[in-house]
């Protein structure tokens, strides 16, 4: 199962976020690019939480602090 995570994981690039640093804030004067590049890696930010947290047991997810970054989380 854990292999299934990891290759859907791969599949969808929720893998970004856990490879590369935030990228910096967005302004008025930030580019196409940059602006793609912060929405595809808040995304796989996101996901990324979402299936860390999801494979946690309920019992112990209060014990756990929130955290709003993916690669944080794995610290």
């Amino acid at each position: 199962m854990e292999r299934a995570r990891y290759n859907c994981a791969r599949v969808h690039g929720f893998r970004l976020a856990l490879r590369e640093d935030r990228p910096s804030d967005l302004t008025s004067a930030s580019t196409a690019e940059q602006r793609s590049t912060m929405e595809k890696w808040e995304r796989s930010n996101h996901m990324s939480l979402m299936i860390m947290k999801h494979s946690i047991p309920e019992a112990i997810r209060g014990a756990i602090l929130e955290e709003t970054q993916a690669k944080a989380f794995l610290d």
